[in-house]
């Protein structure tokens, strides 16, 4: 063996150990770009859920008479790698039996935009009114949404 086989051994060694890492680190880019998204789709589940719920109460309190409304708020995003708490839509699907709540992720290195989406089931009560109307104009995470049910 000489001392040029060596080198060439080593040589080998560290592009192979390079071609390893680069693969390694496209990998972890894609799971944590994943676990963002699953991290918005989950908080997005859950405010919609909040917001069904709000708004079945604001009809359940209402007694027909006294016009009570209800003023929902719900939480802003914590998005994974964003410094700021983010907003999202909240929107009566076209059936008006859903909550569909969404939110764009823009990729900053590609600039590449994927929105994730959240259905809840939801019915409107009957006589709901809703301010903003959120089955033309989406609400906002972080806005005020008011219930009432006219008398």
């Amino acid at each position: 063996m000489s001392k040029g086989q060596i080198s060439l051994d080593l040589l080998l060694a560290i592009i192979f150990a390079l071609v390893i890492l680069v693969g390694l680190n496209a990998v972890s880019e894609q799971a944590t770009a994943m676990q963002k998204a699953v991290s918005v789709r989950q908080q997005l589940h859950a405010t919609g859920m909040n917001v069904a719920s709000a708004l079945s109460t604001a009809a359940a309190l209402n007694d027909g008479e006294s016009g009570t409304t209800v003023a929902i708020t719900p939480p802003l995003l914590a998005v994974p790698g964003e410094a700021r708490l983010q907003q999202c839509d909240i929107k009566i699907a076209d059936t008006g039996t859903d909550l569909n709540l969404s939110y764009v992720i823009v990729d900053i290195k590609t600039g590449s935009a994927e929105t994730v989406f959240a259905l809840v089931p939801f019915v409107i009560p009957s006589g709901m009114q809703l301010s903003p109307d959120l089955t033309a104009t989406p609400g906002k995470c972080g806005g005020t949404i008011f219930a009432g049910v006219a008398p």
